[in-house]
């Protein structure tokens, strides 16, 4: 999740202490998991999932990887044509 605008403390899946994120700064959630919220101001947020594949094997990043919007991920090769990935948000590569 990205914080756009304002403040927020977060109690993520299995910590103990709450973290607090500002605008212009990011956290990451399991897929299937839950967390806490406390927003004292009005705050904004993205929250984004996708799933990202390639039809053939090969990589530039690795799992775990912090990335970048735009940041190329992959490039995939088929029939002498070749298609760059690229992220659509920031992100961590599972």
């Amino acid at each position: 999740m990205e914080i756009t605008f304002g403040e927020l403390d977060v109690l993520l899946p299995g910590q103990v202490d709450w973290k607090k994120f500002s605008a212009g700064t990011e956290f990451v959630v399991p897929a299937n998991a839950s967390f806490k919220l406390k927003v004292y101001v009005v705050t904004d947020y993205c929250c984004s999932y996708m799933q990202i594949g390639a039809s053939m094997p090969g990589m530039l990043v690795e799992p775990g990887d912090r990335i970048k919007k735009e940041e190329y991920l992959f490039v995939t090769e088929a029939m002498k044509m070749e298609a760059t990935i690229q992220a659509p948000f920031n992100g961590m590569v599972k």
